[in-house]
């Protein structure tokens, strides 16, 4: 199944918080908060949307309706769930979607958010002063919260006996206070406080891959999910995830959304921290915000903004004779070489060339703003063709060069492992057809652009040795014979790249030329950006890759990370948005492996929805047959044009 996780709509909480702890200032004073607690009927921790909160909730709804309509209307095993958090932030903000589709909500008692606010100067007097007040407490019962609001359920995922939270706390068993540290607050949250947390989110990933909860919703149900910034990152990151370093660093924007796929025995991140639906409009006006604001922390962080590359004619060859099931014949394999003439190198498609012009227009605005402020924007790709060229007219249009480097291009030039693709990487390697022995000066004659000089390691030959993208490795240990898995070789060639890439990132060097902020563009692949995430970024141990995780990495698709470096200190950022502020986690030295990369959003398609190339929104929500491979967009069989 798929679960869409979506953090609540801005409320009132979001916005007198940001006044009165304002980023940068000193901690308010015990009289500012106390007029707060003393001007605020009911629990603070329970306040409702803001008049943008409850906007976003309406579009939030006007976007997702039809596609959520198609998915039910195209088949009834297509099951749609609604649960949420008890507080009302997080199900009015859904209340709206799943009126119009006439779906009950489902209220869980363990989806709440973390306490009384992020680990900021000044909160541990706030929780000190609101549970003085007997104002840190919902004490609703499940019956109760059903006459507030119908469409609610409580009776499945709820205490019926007294309120639905033990003792109406949102961290049972601790002093309000005690879930802060006295003196550091870099350091989040207190370690016993954090594991509370921890066992929540524990509890919840076991549900949602419990028989029970598999079997209700099937192979193609959608269950949408409604929470909090702090739980859902720590949730999502941390309990589904298994990421080695978590963070409070809470990116997640008011009504934004996150799509995973989620089986009984595997978890995969499809999108995090997406604001399709707030795609800002001529119109304005009507809460719609341009997410394109999230590129630049002016010169704070170092932001890197991976973009993989429009369709291509290899995406579209591999579709035609790899169905990911059964393995073409010899004789399909032979025309694919020799008739489609399948290159080592392909450029894109129309559709790739009309993905590209859509992915530039959408940025090139943000971009020449963020450098016209005096920010520095750099632009990087692999060697290949399809890469560099999807980011050329942007870098064009700011007047940049792109610097290529060696070891950005994709896993190898056959394609995804699959059903017969050892054979054809065999067959192609016997004809000699699978080498590209261009030269760093060739490629800067072809476009003088693109800057061979600086991450090129080999000025004198081919940047590939031999020409092979996988040298030393022959076709023969890539792949497994029925597809699945890359072979242990490959595997371990790909991470060692991976992991080059992870510590040119955090490195010094990097940062000294970036004068410590800025964004830098990386054009890459579906697939060695998949596994640099999954595997290093994240640090998920095991991971191995799955066509879904592959495919969501859509052709012109986004992935913006953050890097944190340094000695620990205390930054805080409201990033234009009433999301609060955010803590970070830094390093205590300046090593590069104690940089940190954090993700900010992934598989961001605005660019997409927001233009006249059709998305079929429905059929990536639920994952039926929406994309086949990496690489395909499949926009030539849209059923519902957003």
């Amino acid at each position: 199944m798929r679960v869409l996780f979506i953090r609540h709509g801005e409320s009132e909480e979001n916005v007198t918080s940001n006044t009165l702890f304002n980023p940068g200032g000193p901690p308010p004073s015990t009289e500012a908060i106390l007029k707060l607690i003393n001007e605020t009927d009911g629990p603070m921790v329970d306040r409702n949307l803001s008049s943008l909160g409850k906007q976003q909730a309406n579009i939030l709804k006007d976007f997702y309706i039809n596609p959520l309509k198609q998915i039910i209307n195209n088949n009834d095993d297509n099951k749609i769930k609604f649960v949420s958090s008890i507080q009302k932030r997080a199900w009015s903000t859904i209340l709206p979607l799943a009126k119009a589709l006439n779906k009950e909500i489902y209220i869980r008692d363990d989806l709440h958010e973390v306490g009384a606010g992020p680990p900021i100067p000044g909160i541990r007097k706030y929780a000190k002063l609101i549970a003085e007040k007997k104002k840190d407490r919902i004490l609703v019962t499940a019956n109760e919260l059903h006459e507030i609001e119908p469409r609610l359920n409580t009776k499945q995922y709820c205490n019926q006996n007294g309120s639905i939270l033990q003792d109406g706390s949102l961290h049972p068993g601790f002093d309000p206070i005690d879930t802060y540290p006295e003196e550091d607050l870099s350091i989040g949250m207190t370690g016993t406080f954090l594991e509370q947390v921890t066992t929540r989110g524990n509890n919840v990933k076991q549900w949602l891959q419990s028989d029970e909860l598999q079997n209700e919703m099937g192979s193609n149900g959608l269950l949408i999910i409604a929470s909090h910034a702090a739980f859902l990152s720590r949730l999502i990151l941390k309990s589904i995830l298994n990421c080695k370093d978590w963070k409070f660093n809470v990116n997640l924007k008011n009504s934004s959304t996150t799509l995973m796929s989620i089986t009984k025995t595997t978890c995969d991140l499809l999108t995090y921290n997406n604001e399709d639906h707030l795609i800002k409009e001529e119109s304005n006006g009507d809460g719609r915000i341009d997410s394109s604001r999230l590129l630049s922390r002016g010169n704070k962080k170092v932001r890197i903004l991976f973009v993989r590359h429009g369709e291509s004619i290899s995406n579209s060859l591999l579709r035609k004779y790899f169905n990911g099931k059964t393995k073409p014949t010899e004789t399909e394999l032979l025309q694919l070489i020799h008739k489609d003439k399948y290159p080592v190198d392909p450029p894109l498609t129309s559709v790739g060339v009309n993905e590209m012009n859509k992915f530039t227009d959408y940025y090139k605005q943000s971009i020449q703003s963020i450098i016209n402020n005096g920010i520095k924007v750099k632009f990087v790709a692999s060697v290949l063709n399809r890469a560099w060229n999807t980011i050329l007219p942007l870098a064009t249009s700011c007047n940049q060069d792109i610097y290529i480097r060696d070891d950005l291009h994709e896993i190898s030039p056959h394609g995804p492992p699959m059903p017969g693709m050892k054979e054809f990487a065999i067959l192609w390697e016997k004809e000699g057809l699978d080498r590209l022995h261009i030269t760093a000066d060739e490629l800067n004659e072809h476009e003088p652009r693109l800057n061979t000089s600086q991450y090129c390691s080999n000025n004198n030959g081919p940047i590939f040795p031999e020409g092979s993208m996988t040298y030393p490795l022959p076709a023969s240990v890539l792949y497994p014979s029925e597809g699945g898995s890359m072979m242990p070789k490959m595997w371990d060639q790909l991470l060692k790249r991976c992991e080059q890439v992870a510590n040119w990132l955090k490195s010094k060097e990097l940062h000294e030329e970036m004068s410590g902020g800025g964004l830098i563009i990386i054009g890459c692949h579906g697939g060695i950006m998949a596994t640099m995430f999954n595997s290093v970024f994240f640090g998920r141990e095991n991971w191995q890759m799955s066509m879904d995780a592959q495919a969501t990495l859509v052709n012109t698709s986004t992935c913006l990370f953050e890097i944190t470096r340094k000695n620990r200190s205390f930054s805080s950022s409201n990033d234009g948005d009433n999301s609060k502020m955010m803590m970070h986690h830094l390093s205590s030295d300046d090593d590069d492996d104690d940089a940190t990369i954090d993700v900010v959003s992934y598989a961001n398609i605005n660019h997409l929805i927001s233009s006249d190339v059709n998305f079929d929104l429905a059929r990536f929500l639920i994952g039926s047959g929406g994309h086949g491979h990496a690489g395909s967009n499949d926009n030539n069989n849209i059923k519902a044009k957003l």
